[in-house]
């Protein structure tokens, strides 16, 4: 029970609060989001990014293994809600976005706190350090895959391409990798900086999230919006569990990445079908729910993975 309020009271509310101040802003102002979702990508995800890969401290084979799981499991779920989606016979804007609600997770301002409380005291470093990993290649693929995903809906496949280089997250990523592989120092009022600009990733995303709602017609019998909600919420921990056995990890990395699995929906899913006239309508609806619903699917898969995992 404690665990559930902790939750409710620590990390939901806050993401609410977050969303619902972008939500009354947007009601009052009619903000352009387009250009809010441009100052995101352009400044403070890259920020983000960066900061991260420069910084991060795990040896090479706990990055790998975290990498092959992320990896692992964006594929199977990308192929599953792809085969659900064409079953369905979804539109392609559609389709799109219910497999970004499905295969896209928001392990960042969701996750880096619940795990932080999970295994608060002597293993929190190390906890933090992985989850960090976990986002860093999260948000690579949702960056690259995810952007190529979200906008080949009302793009050519050839232009969706392009659209994953327009952006700067390859070149930051590259660029961060170099540097921090040739020990090279940063003057520290730029490094300064971008620190600053990665923290204002987290707010930023969840206000855009916010307006966003404000301008999205929720439909409570749209059922591909409850098929994303299962495979988000509880398919998806379910195909990480086999897979960390597959991999043979244990101890805290293999709980911690099982945990990371149940996790709702990306809130930059909704940007990227922002800026690329995707189904944003949908993506909102989606990572809404799976937010508002994990307060009770998370909590169950803490409680089970702490005590067989």
């Amino acid at each position: 029970m404690s665990t559930l309020i902790y939750i409710l009271t620590n990390i939901l509310l806050p993401v609410f609060i977050q969303a619902g101040i972008g939500f009354t802003m947007q009601k009052k102002f009619m903000l352009d989001i387009k250009s809010l979702v441009k100052v995101h990508i352009f400044v403070f995800l890259p920020s983000l990014m960066f900061y991260n890969i420069y910084y991060n401290k795990l040896s090479g084979t706990v990055i790998f293994n975290i990498v092959v799981f992320v990896a692992g499991l964006f594929a199977i779920l990308l192929m599953l809600s792809t085969i659900v989606s064409k079953l369905f016979k979804l539109e392609k804007t559609r389709e799109k976005a219910f497999v970004n609600a499905c295969a896209l997770i928001n392990e960042g301002n969701y996750g880096i706190p619940l795990i932080t409380l999970l295994y608060a005291g002597a293993q929190v470093d190390y906890a933090v350090s992985i989850q960090m990993t976990v986002v860093l290649t999260t948000s690579l693929l949702i960056n690259t895959i995810g952007l190529y995903n979200a906008s080949s809906g009302s793009y050519s496949g050839i232009e969706a391409f392009k659209n994953v280089f327009r952006l700067p997250l390859v070149y930051v990523i590259i660029a961060g990798f170099l540097l921090r592989g040739f020990s090279i120092e940063i003057w520290p009022p730029v490094i300064s900086a971008i620190e600053f600009m990665s923290k204002a990733v987290v707010p930023m995303a969840l206000f855009i999230l916010g307006a966003q709602l404000a301008n999205t017609e929720i439909k409570v019998t749209n059922r591909m919006v409850y098929l994303a909600d299962a495979m988000r919420l509880l398919i998806s921990p379910i195909i990480a569990f086999f897979l960390v056995k597959l991999l043979g990890l244990e101890g805290i990395l293999a709980q911690i990445l099982i945990i990371g699995a149940a996790f709702p929906g990306a809130v930059n899913g909704v940007v990227l079908s922002i800026e690329f006239d995707g189904d944003y309508h949908f993506a909102s609806q989606a990572v809404f729910q799976t937010t508002l619903l994990s307060a009770v699917t998370v909590t169950s898969i803490i409680a089970l993975v702490l005590r067989f995992v």
